[in-house]
């Protein structure tokens, strides 16, 4: 089958998440120019990120931004009627999001005009599963527990340098070496007399980090890395 879900997920993640300023995030729930903005550099992210393949993805990409404009368009009229509700209303969103790449996915199926090599799936996969262990699990608590905002800024390059090592130990082959190197924050932290385990949302967020990113890369990235090393 032809993978092309890493592309689209990469697409996304970029556009949802590191290019989506906080401007651009407030204006697109009020004004329309905001959410044309946002949703256009999505639409320009994913046909970079196809590029190769435009021929045959073009139009899936199209329906793409069609939908994901509409989709928060919608999701800013709820976010704006059932203001208690904004947590759910985020997963709901994003699952909506994968969801539809996925079903692109099973509609291409073996599509015979998309090759794509052991080492450019590696890599686009590599980029990806980055991104969600450091911007898109960083903005995920931002953007649903405001009062993690101080604490994920005070342990933001700790968080990035300690998720991203994970997933490269457990990526080739270390996953039960890879919670050591979760260790040096929950140290520091005692150190400076802040430490993670006085507050459970902080607990938590350094916890559930170990989990995505052995998980990730020991899941999603070894067999890739493995399959890319030795084809």
């Amino acid at each position: 089958m032809v993978m092309i879900i890493p592309h689209l997920l990469l697409a996304h993640f970029t556009g949802d998440y590191l290019l989506q300023t906080q401007w651009i995030a407030s204006r697109k729930s009020h004004w329309i120019d905001g959410l044309l903005i946002h949703t256009g550099i999505i639409l320009v992210v994913s046909l970079l990120a196809v590029s190769p393949y435009l021929a045959v993805m073009l139009p899936y990409i199209l329906g793409l931004y069609v939908i994901h404009t509409l989709q928060d368009w919608g999701k800013a009229r709820f976010n704006h009627n059932f203001p208690q509700w904004l947590t759910i209303g985020y997963f709901v969103d994003q699952t909506l999001h994968i969801g539809l790449i996925l079903i692109i996915q099973m509609h291409l199926g073996d599509h015979p005009d998309i090759a794509i090599s052991n080492f450019e799936l590696f890599g686009v996969s590599f980029a990806t599963v980055i991104i969600i262990m450091t911007r898109v699990y960083e903005v995920s608590w931002w953007s649903n527990w405001f009062e993690m905002i101080f604490y994920m800024q005070q342990w933001q390059i700790w968080g990035y340098l300690e998720r991203s090592g994970m997933v490269v130990v457990s990526m080739v082959g270390g996953v039960w070496l890879a919670p050591l190197l979760a260790l040096p924050r929950l140290y520091w932290g005692y150190r400076i007399e802040s430490p993670i385990w006085q507050t459970r949302s902080g607990l938590l967020e350094w916890g559930l980090g170990i989990v995505l990113s052995m998980s990730l890369g020991y899941i999603w990235l070894a067999p890739l890395f493995n399959t890319w090393i030795m084809p």
